[in-house]
């Protein structure tokens, strides 16, 4: 029947996929079918995949963008019908799809001069501020600033989409300002960002750290010693993804020795969010750059996605963000030193394989050193799984 016919040529336009545009518009069909539909249909389907794509999301927001151009009477025409489509189901959608839908809107924009039929959106201006449409507007134009800058939206949207324009994501340093300037250990932290720029030891870079004198008894001076050094990483290094990432490298050593307790952990993950409040992008991707450097570890980024300073921000994407890839670190780091376990023990039955074939009275080098790599690979296993079970115990208890 035809309804059989269509499912199953949607199923192999799936696979045509990994084709280029130009090979996607002139397929050869004997069925007269709408094909442009179908073709969105089918890109869509692939990109809401769950739990992951087949490919990247960037490469269907790419093969989207070459079908617009090569067929600009058309193809537009039938996106936007679906972009149509697709808003009106968000309340009910999967968030991780919205979350998909958001990202691939905000590139299409980008590449399409950030028209959009804004008037088709109105109703969100009114709605409270937990809506689903809502929620994804204010998401989606977020994302479009990373394509763009914010004085662009300011130009391209509606006045009454003034209220929807992120706020300016410039970095927020805590002692800047006369104000910042009278706060405790502001002194100190300008001194530090001087000594860095003239690139001292490690050594003088701590003595000036313990120069901080405070009269006040009520302050903690090792934990305020944390505060500036992390606030002074991230002055150094905001520029750009390349200075935070450069700045955190250099300065890790004397960090890893300020930092001593689950407090001091969540202690920088705190300054980290008060200083990108406003540039979510960075502030994700920066406490992953913690993560991996070892300065905090599992249960501190979780103990800062529910503290009550990130309470409000639940209705964002970010803060799940954060869980999905501190989640996926860890057990990404449990998986991998489980593969290099594997090789290490076939390497070794090889190695010993060799020996018995050669008669030898002991084993080789070769054969002790993978017996030795093999044990502290089973320890630094142990320690990974352990990891994964603690990040799970600790997700779990905050949730409930």
């Amino acid at each position: 029947c035809f309804s059989l016919s269509l499912f199953l040529f949607f199923s192999l336009l799936s696979l045509f996929l990994f084709l280029s545009a130009d090979k996607l518009m002139h397929l050869d069909l004997k069925t007269k079918v709408p094909l442009e539909y179908m073709i969105v249909e089918a890109i869509f389907a692939e990109l809401f995949h769950l739990p992951q794509p087949k490919q990247l999301p960037l490469f269907y927001g790419c093969l989207l963008v070459e079908l617009c151009k090569m067929r600009p009477a058309t193809f537009p025409q039938v996106l936007a019908q679906a972009t149509v489509l697709l808003y009106e189901s968000i309340p009910t959608m999967n968030v991780t799809c919205v979350d998909r839908f958001s990202t691939w809107f905000s590139y299409h924009l980008s590449h399409s001069q950030y028209r959009g039929s804004w008037e088709d959106w109105e109703e969100v201006i009114e709605m409270t501020d937990d809506q689903p449409k809502k929620l994804f507007v204010k998401d989606m134009l977020e994302k479009v600033m990373r394509f763009s800058y914010r004085e662009r939206l300011v130009d391209v949207l509606p006045d009454n989409y003034k209220p929807f324009i992120p706020a300016d994501p410039s970095p927020m340093y805590k002692y800047d300002g006369e104000e910042g300037a009278a706060l405790p250990g502001a002194d100190v932290a300008r001194k530090l960002i001087n000594a860095i720029r003239s690139r001292v030891t490690t050594d003088d870079m701590e003595r000036i750290l313990n120069d901080i004198s405070i009269d006040d008894a009520s302050v903690d001076v090792p934990s305020l010693k944390v505060e500036v050094f992390t606030q002074v990483i991230l002055q150094v290094g905001c520029q750009s993804f390349s200075h935070s990432y450069g700045a955190l490298a250099k300065l890790r050593p004397t960090l890893l020795k300020l930092v001593s307790s689950d407090e001091d952990r969540l202690l920088v993950l705190s300054n980290v969010g008060e200083f990108w409040a406003n540039h979510h992008q960075i502030l994700t991707v920066f406490i992953d750059k913690l993560l991996r450097a070892g300065i905090v570890d599992t249960k501190a980024v979780i103990s800062f996605i529910f503290s009550s300073s990130m309470k409000d921000e639940f209705c964002w994407f970010y803060p799940w963000e954060i869980l999905q890839q501190t989640v996926t670190t860890v057990i990404g780091r449990a998986t991998k030193v489980e593969s290099t376990l594997k090789t290490a023990k076939r390497n070794f039955r090889d190695c010993k394989h060799e020996d018995e074939k050669r008669a030898l009275d002991e084993e080789s080098d070769e054969t002790k050193r993978l017996e030795e790599d093999i044990q502290k690979l089973m320890e630094e296993l142990d320690g990974a799984e352990e990891d994964v079970k603690r990040l799970f115990l600790v997700m779990s208890q905050r949730f409930v």
